[in-house]
């Protein structure tokens, strides 16, 4: 009763936290859906490296709530709270103990939200996804029972299903768990799993007639363009925070995974979840690793005569003194990113100089202008303004543009992304709407222009 308190309290204490902090929900989990409940295929009309996993299909976030910032704050915190007892679960299971169990959840919530844990995106969704895959992974292996490869290997293809970069992991733990198990029914049930979401969603895209245009921006694509333009590496301060919460996990992943079975399986879900965050690095691509670091650290000091026990507390209590202080006075606060005041009030100006059926245009400003004005971008084509995109499919949006002349624009000429203004590396349109259009309003940064008479 006690521990479930105590667990009780961390989760309460967590979910608080998390209404106090500043938000920052990725605008493509409103934009996207909105477009796609629209009639707009992905690849085809919404430019995007990603699988349409649950923003782009017919059925999608969208369908389940999330739709303004209030929800998509309760997704998270939701997702947080599953987080929570999932490693309960996972702790229990592995160690036999309350306390790792406890120390677990612990670590979780002291963590969690200095990795941009405020922040919802994919990552946010694979979270649970990849630790009750974990679960069943770890319950067949003991076990010997058939259910559970099943669903292990149907939680790994939900995880490629969600987010591509998880590959790597589905085909390591697939295999490890085939290996290992050495039943034949067992391994025929994981792999009918793992390929069932992602053969649905190919026989979806083949339906479609998409096939080309998939492969094109989720392979070519990201190899190609995304791999190059849109890279980006920790800097040093990221590097060495990551360094110092994520060191005892990575210890002793490295001097015990091949002596013991649970040590192995959580580093194979730990290292190979790092993947995510390989291409382009921002903290929030972490956040899949963070319970397995938490798991395999309360591992570590539930150990007796450990190497480097000490030294690891003192890293991490002393990184935790430098980190919490700076990252709370910066975080705490009610501001919500891409639904401020000016946002708001400029898709509300967007809803009053156009009808429901007339097209837009948003440069540089927030493309949540699109969703929550309820109006649909020119030409029927859309992609976020970032460069490694706009490199392809700038020709396509301008297009768009010429075909479908929209009544209104919505510009922010000073928007920069990694650097780069994207009135800068989106000339084409641009020089479009300067030559067609005039400004009649302007609200914080955003232009509203209509055509020139």
């Amino acid at each position: 009763m006690k521990t479930k308190m105590v667990l009780t309290a961390i989760i309460f204490l967590h979910a608080f936290l998390l209404t106090r902090l500043i938000f920052f929900p990725y605008p493509e989990l409103f934009v996207y859906p909105f477009l796609a409940n629209n009639g707009l295929l992905p690849y085809k009309q919404i430019f995007d490296q990603h699988f349409p996993s649950i923003m782009m299909l017919p059925f999608n976030l969208s369908d389940v709530g999330l739709q303004t910032p209030e929800s998509a704050r309760l997704f998270l915190i939701g997702l947080i709270v599953i987080n929570h007892l999932a490693i309960y679960l996972i702790a229990k299971n592995l160690f036999k103990k309350e306390r790792p169990a406890i120390l677990a959840n612990l670590l979780y919530f002291l963590i969690q939200p200095l990795f941009e844990g405020y922040a919802l995106w994919l990552d946010s969704f694979l979270v649970p996804i990849l630790l009750f895959s974990f679960y069943f992974s770890w319950k067949f292996l003991k076990e010997k029972i058939n259910i559970y490869a099943f669903l292990a290997g149907l939680l790994l293809g939900l995880a490629f299903f969600v987010k591509q970069a998880t590959l790597p992991l589905l085909i390591v733990a697939s295999g490890y768990l085939v290996y290992k198990s050495k039943s034949p029914k067992g391994a025929a049930l994981l792999l009918i799993g793992g390929f069932l979401p992602i053969s649905a969603m190919v026989f979806w895209i083949y339906r479609q007639g998409i096939l080309k245009e998939f492969f094109y921006w989720t392979v070519t694509f990201n190899f190609e363009i995304y791999a190059k333009l849109g890279r980006k590496l920790p800097t040093f301060s990221q590097a060495v925070r990551t360094l110092a919460f994520f060191s005892p996990a990575l210890f002793l992943i490295f001097s015990k995974a091949l002596k013991e079975k649970r040590v192995l399986l959580l580093g194979i879900f730990l290292v190979l979840s790092l993947f995510l965050s390989l291409t382009r690095f921002e903290f929030v691509h972490l956040q899949p690793a963070l319970p397995f670091v938490a798991l395999l650290t309360a591992d570590f000091f539930s150990r007796k005569r450990v190497l480097l026990k000490h030294f690891f507390v003192v890293v991490i209590i002393v990184s935790l003194i430098l980190w919490l202080p700076v990252f709370y006075k910066g975080h705490l606060g009610n501001d919500v990113y891409f639904f401020d005041s000016d946002t708001v009030s400029t898709a509300k100006k967007v809803r009053e100089q156009t009808t429901p059926n007339e097209p837009i245009f948003v440069l540089g400003s927030q493309p949540v202008i699109y969703s929550i004005s309820q109006r649909l971008p020119a030409g029927r084509v859309f992609t976020v303004n970032v460069f490694w995109n706009m490199e392809v499919a700038q020709d396509k949006i301008l297009d768009g543009l010429k075909r479908d002349i929209p009544k209104v624009v919505v510009r922010d000429t000073s928007s920069i992304i990694d650097g780069k203004k994207v009135i800068d590396f989106s000339q084409k349109i641009n020089s479009f709407i300067e030559k067609r259009y005039i400004k009649i309003d302007q609200i914080g940064a955003n232009e509203i222009l209509i055509l020139k008479k």
